[in-house]
């Protein structure tokens, strides 16, 4: 089974995964193909300089700088997606491509409308209040941040209706690896 990851910004996607990969299990995160693969693209870096002024600074793209452009305005976010999504799923598919089990974080699977690449949908789902404190902790960013990049994804509602599995993350690191733990066997039963 090939199994999505996917939830709003600081529900602990992340960690699911980094809990999966310490079981052993083939993993993939579209955060990290974005980071450590497509920004380094020459063709990327050029249409994000032509499409984004201020965000290429020294031929690299400035990520923070991108950030702010695109979260203040939805058409040029959507631009964004437009040139970032296609050369993220071409990447996500080769890494999964031949694994009969693995598990890739894809933040915006509802969004991006890639569902249909997976056998499976697992929501980590948080309170708003743990998801800021998670933020904060690990990027330094206020609660109007959250809301900023929460105004541009699926309601919890639609988010909810697309999962096949929900993890529910507001307690400890060890509450969250015994709902892994239960997230595995769940789709072990399944397929049996």
């Amino acid at each position: 089974m090939i199994i999505a990851i996917y939830g709003k910004i600081g529900s602990g996607k992340s960690t699911v995964l980094e809990l999966l990969r310490k079981k052993g299990k083939r993993t993939a995160s579209c955060d990290e193909i974005y980071r450590n693969v497509v920004v380094y693209s020459p063709d990327y870096i050029e249409q994000i300089d032509k499409n984004f002024p201020g965000a290429v600074k020294e031929g690299e793209i400035d990520l923070k700088a991108l950030a702010e452009i695109v979260y203040n305005d939805k058409i040029k976010l959507a631009k964004l997606d437009s040139l970032a999504h296609p050369q993220i799923r071409a990447c996500l598919k080769r890494i999964l491509d031949g694994f009969s089990e693995a598990y890739a974080e894809v933040p915006l699977l509802i969004e991006s409308g890639w569902k249909d690449m997976f056998d499976a949908c697992v929501y980590v789902r948080s309170s708003r209040e743990a998801r800021v404190e998670r933020v904060a902790e690990r990027d330094g960013k206020d609660e109007e941040s959250v809301a900023k990049v929460d105004a541009t994804r699926a309601s919890d509602e639609v988010l909810l209706a697309n999962a096949d599995y929900v993890i529910d993350n507001d307690g400890s690191l060890t509450d969250l690896a015994e709902s892994v733990d239960k997230m595995l066997a769940f789709f072990k039963e399944s397929k049996a």
